[in-house]
């Protein structure tokens, strides 16, 4: 045990290439080992970095979120703060790498331990004074041109195609823990991280400015029928909603907590659910156009909550109009009122997301 630790105490190869980075992150989120992450932050992320819980405004309502990696929030977003802890390493892909100058944006195919699967943007900038003269690329100098490596699309991933090229897989060796000064069991009172001296964590010349959540696979190709333990709560909602804008009231109830496909009663669900359609507050969900995320927070390691601005639908005129001039977001072809929702989607036992509770919170603008 004394040789092991030892070893582990030896300083580790630069980090030289995006991909390198990323990888160490990843190895040190399964954990999680924040503070060995917070090392490959940028400095000013680093700085804000803490220990303890936080608290997040959704809707009307303002969550204690106490996860571990909940102090991180300027960095991960929800969905990286869901799936990141004791996520399946083996299973990662960087699906697409691009450099540009001291910046670089991957695309990285991440499964969480429930199976759950996603596509996170990650962004990267070169360490300060370290240059971006070994980056994804592998040349010297600045990279002044796109460098894109496609390892497989995320369709491909998310419906369990492996990428072509078996390079991109994590290293299934990895690398030792990393250790606190003070021993292995040592946690330091203070809610900051960014004094720690930490031992075996490698140099890094890319660090990480941001991690979220690709929607852009949301509401394209086939919709599934039903909640299952692949698809994120942020698909279940826009699945549900695509249902609604469709008119398949049937369909969009059974992504409910008692929907056909799970246990409870399907027909008393379905009329609670049509129920809740007929008030004036929740008509505009079928009758929207578009929606748009808001704020998310994770109450419990189960539970998902999600602020949903409701569009409604444009005149014919507006809407010729936005087709022509708009850039294709939801304030182009929506309207600029709207409602804000709250989705409460909760984890079933399966490991499937499904919906606990929609509330209208207020009218927009």
């Amino acid at each position: 045990v004394a040789l092991h630790r030892a070893l582990d105490q030896q300083p580790r190869r630069e980090l030289t290439t995006p991909d390198e980075a990323t990888y160490e992150c990843l190895t040190s989120l399964r954990k999680p080992d924040v503070q060995s992450f917070c090392q490959l932050l940028v400095p000013e992320a680093r700085e804000l970095a803490s220990t303890s819980g936080r608290h997040v405004s959704v809707g009307d309502m303002c969550v204690h979120e106490p996860g571990p990696l909940s102090g991180l929030g300027h960095v991960l977003d929800a969905a990286a703060r869901r799936v990141l802890p004791g996520h399946l390493l083996r299973r990662c892909r960087i699906l697409s790498s691009v450099q540009l100058g001291e910046s670089c944006l991957q695309r990285v195919a991440i499964t969480a331990c429930s199976g759950e699967e996603n596509v996170f943007n990650w962004r990267l900038r070169a360490a300060p004074g370290g240059g971006a003269h070994a980056g994804a690329s592998g040349t010297e100098g600045p990279c002044t041109s796109e460098h894109v490596r496609a390892a497989g699309g995320a369709d491909a991933v998310m419906h369990g195609i492996a990428p072509p090229n078996p390079s991109h897989h994590l290293p299934t060796g990895g690398p030792g823990h990393h250790l606190l000064l003070g021993g292995p069991d040592h946690h330091p009172p203070s809610e900051s991280l960014s004094h720690h001296v930490l031992l075996a964590v490698p140099s890094s010349r890319w660090l990480v400015e941001r991690v979220s959540r690709d929607a852009s696979c949301d509401g394209h190709g086939p919709r599934a029928t039903k909640p299952h333990p692949r698809a994120a709560p942020e698909a279940i909602i826009a699945a549900q909603l695509a249902a609604l804008r469709s008119g398949d009231v049937v369909g969009a109830a059974a992504y409910n907590m008692a929907g056909r496909n799970l246990n409870g009663p399907w027909e008393q669900n379905l009329s609670v659910f049509k129920a809740l359609l007929r008030q004036p507050s929740h008509h505009l969900l079928l009758t929207h156009r578009c929606h748009e995320l808001g704020a998310c927070a994770l109450p419990s390691p189960r539970t998902f909550l999600a602020e949903v601005w409701l569009r409604p639908q444009l005149s014919r005129a507006e809407a010729l109009a936005g087709s022509l001039t708009g850039d294709g977001s939801c304030a182009d072809v929506c309207g600029d009122g709207g409602l804000l929702f709250v989705w409460e989607v909760g984890m079933q036992g399966s490991g499937c997301w499904s919906v606990q509770a929609i509330r209208a919170v207020s009218a927009g603008a």
